[in-house]
């Protein structure tokens, strides 16, 4: 059964830039709510904690490609589209385990 719960908030901090937030959360500052893909990495190193998992936007939380046309389209964006589609295929890249590069010697 779900319910509605009303919350009144002050938030003496504010900010429209999503990694100043996510660092004020990181740091006790606040709480922030945003899609999973802005704190995937803070989850799995435990830098921060879900504090309702069971509560999610009501948004597909799409990723969107907006160009001009698709006819006449440049190479350069041809392969950025093909390189995106492909990168979402599989699952999304906060849904993988983080790539470890080793340094050249």
């Amino acid at each position: 059964m779900w319910r509605v719960v009303r919350v009144r908030l002050t938030a003496p901090y504010r900010s429209n830039d999503i990694t100043a937030l996510v660092e004020a959360a990181r740091q006790g500052i606040g709480i922030v709510a945003f899609g999973e893909w802005s704190m995937a990495r803070d989850f799995a190193e435990g830098t921060l904690t879900p504090l309702l998992p069971e509560w999610s936007f009501e948004t597909d939380g799409g990723i969107h490609l907006l160009r001009p046309s698709v006819r006449l389209m440049p190479a350069r964006t041809e392969a950025f589209v093909r390189w995106i589609v492909q990168l979402f295929e599989e699952a999304p890249p906060w849904h993988r385990a983080p790539v470890t590069r080793a340094l050249a010697d």
